[in-house]
């Protein structure tokens, strides 16, 4: 990859054309991938210094869930909790929306104009959920962030479920 005049040059190998993209990149850029996700993306690898110290000797400690996305506790007894209702629901409207789709395209010859009109809606709400849903965890880990920043956090815990997740404790409970 290399950055000229307000460009981005991928060569795609020998004896091929490079990939032109007219993108101005920071100064603290690296390496770059085109990655397929349902539409092209640019994947940008960029250096952040890292903090000479850490901002505080508070501990705290976050427990990742579903129904709550982080719950975290400091060890001076401060506590926040980020739902994540807004992303099942999300999730849920976007099954909903599916199951629709999935009902009308039952009723088209596999591959016919109307078919094919209703798999590009289908996708199009599919990658706008997943847009969506990835904004929202997003914001919900700078929420964590700004806490343990606003609280002087200066080593963070992070809970692994491995051990509850292989625990043998019933459908229910699992």
């Amino acid at each position: 990859m290399s950055k000229e005049h307000g460009r981005v040059v991928l060569p795609m190998g020998r004896g091929r054309p490079s990939l032109v993209l007219p993108i101005e990149l920071p100064e603290n850029s690296g390496a770059c991938t085109l990655v397929w996700n349902q539409g092209f993306e640019l994947h940008v690898c960029v250096q952040v210094p890292q903090a000479e110290e850490a901002p505080g000797t508070v501990q705290a400690t976050v427990d990742l869930g579903e129904i709550h996305l982080a719950a975290v506790t400091t060890n001076t007894g401060k506590a926040m909790i980020v739902t994540g209702r807004g992303i099942r629901s999300l999730k849920r409207q976007r099954t909903k929306q599916l199951g629709q789709f999935a009902r009308k395209q039952s009723r088209c010859k596999k591959y016919s104009r109307r078919w094919k009109k209703l798999q590009r809606a289908k996708n199009k709400q599919c990658r706008r959920a997943e847009r969506r849903i990835r904004d929202l965890r997003h914001k919900a880990t700078r929420n964590v962030i700004d806490f343990c920043i606003e609280h002087q956090v200066g080593t963070l815990f992070i809970g692994n479920p491995h051990g509850v997740r292989d625990k043998k404790s019933g459908r229910h409970h699992n």
